[in-house]
């Protein structure tokens, strides 16, 4: 009988750390999106990465910490909140850098080129250590 128990236990524990571990990792856009997103440098306090959409590509949904982009290209987006209701449509000029808070949405390349975007992704927050 303890033996079962423990093992109930057990199989309890995994199921609920799988629970509350995969979702995050599946929202994560580079985990989401390998061949959307190419790391280009990853340590403790950031992580930087090229992102490149052809025209008509759709992301999933997926979550971003606070992060700055900075477009290579030109290009258009839509973007979609978790509801799939349409949040904004942006354009942006290579060189374009914009700031952005944590979010979570999907997002569409609604333009007529491959749009490419270096991102920036904060993990921690010096000034609050």
């Amino acid at each position: 009988m303890l033996k079962k128990i423990l093992l109930l236990g057990i199989v309890f524990g995994l199921v609920a750390f799988v629970w509350m571990v995969i979702p995050a990792v599946a929202q994560d856009p580079c985990t989401l999106m390998p061949d959307t997103c190419s790391v280009k440098l990853e340590n403790e306090r950031v992580r930087v990465y090229e992102w490149i959409m052809k025209p008509g590509d759709k992301e999933p949904m997926h979550t971003h910490p606070e992060l700055v982009s900075y477009a290579l290209t030109d290009g258009k987006q839509r973007y979609y909140g978790p509801d799939g209701k349409v949040l904004r449509e942006a354009e942006f000029k290579a060189g374009d850098t914009s700031w952005s808070g944590p979010q979570k949405h999907m997002t569409e390349n609604i333009g007529t080129t491959e749009f490419r975007k270096l991102i920036v992704e904060f993990k921690t927050n010096p000034y609050k250590e």
